[in-house]
């Protein structure tokens, strides 16, 4: 007989543990066991919601594909800037060791007008973007607007549709 459900046993600290005893009394779900499902899927929901927010440019979704070449996913989120702005503010300066506007003029891209949106995303906008390029790339799909669509990345004409 084959499951439809996986049973995973996670070690909790005690605030985890406490935290989820409280949302479970809050939303009435009676189990820790059943509220962790729960935030498993509102987390699920709220990463795929902010993913379809973001509207990037072939141009900036090709730039981020190539400053996120070889990322890792990190197990937390960014604190004052977001990971994906980190790392294409290096890439884009003097850290990262290319010359200045060299991704701009690779992508046909404005570096600033990119940095400047990326500033504006939430810690879990800019983690559903980056596990998005992540996915993109462990896929090995088309730099294209169908090959970014598979991972739920919009790319439009303009950025501010």
């Amino acid at each position: 007989m084959t499951s439809t459900h996986l049973d995973i046993h996670p070690q909790l600290t005690k605030d985890t543990a406490a935290w989820l005893g409280q949302r479970a009394s809050t939303m009435r779900t009676g189990f820790t066991d059943m509220q962790a499902t729960i935030e498993l899927g509102l987390w699920r929901d709220a990463l795929a919601i902010e993913l379809s927010r973001i509207r990037l440019t072939l141009g900036q979704a090709r730039c981020l594909t190539d400053v996120l070449n070889g990322h890792l996913m990190a197990p937390g989120l960014g604190f004052k800037v977001g990971l994906v702005y980190a790392d294409c503010r290096d890439a884009f300066g003097s850290a990262g060791g290319y010359p200045p506007g060299y991704f701009g003029t690779k992508w046909g891209i404005d570096e600033q007008a990119l940095l400047t949106y990326l500033g504006t995303q939430s810690p879990a906008a800019d983690h559903a973007l980056l596990d998005a390029i992540t996915r993109w790339w462990d896929l090995g799909v088309d730099a294209s607007v169908e090959g970014f669509a598979q991972v739920g990345l919009t790319v439009v004409p303009n950025p501010s549709q």
